[in-house]
């Protein structure tokens, strides 16, 4: 199920996801990689990924091992959920295993409005690689 709902504050989570590749390429990557630092530096390298979700969105934190969100009462309170306060910046738990590390800054683009998912079985999917829980309550 698809909820829609109207757009009220917004985050965008911006992380640099970690890179999948298997053992034999290990050694050619980080040579690159030292190349490469070397000649523009490693943020010139990188594609960040953003998320932009609402402020109440429950994520999970491998800082805290459970959920966050920047607006835990109000999670609290319409989804009943218990989840711990967001931090900036934030350890989040990526689907290849890894942690990385996400900027939290306030969503200043345009958006008609957010839809979320409402999972019946299963609460928890990766968006944009991400751990994120839907909030349709449940655990």
């Amino acid at each position: 199920k698809v909820d829609i709902f109207p757009t009220g504050k917004l985050l965008n989570v911006t992380f640099i996801p970690p890179v999948h590749v298997n053992s034999t390429d290990v050694v050619a990557q980080r040579m690159l990689q030292q190349l490469s630092e070397a000649q523009v530096g490693r943020e010139a390298l990188v594609q960040r990924v953003s998320l932009i979700m609402s402020e109440d969105h429950p994520i999970y934190s491998s800082r805290v091992h459970g959920m966050v969100s920047m607006a835990p009462n109000q999670t609290s309170q319409l989804y009943g959920l218990a989840v711990g306060q967001m931090q900036h910046p934030e350890t989040l738990h990526h689907h290849l295993g890894h942690n990385v590390d996400a900027q939290v800054r306030p969503w200043t683009g345009e958006v008609p409005h957010v839809m979320t998912l409402q999972l019946d079985k299963h609460h928890w999917f990766f968006a944009q690689g991400v751990r994120v829980h839907n909030k349709g309550g449940g655990g």
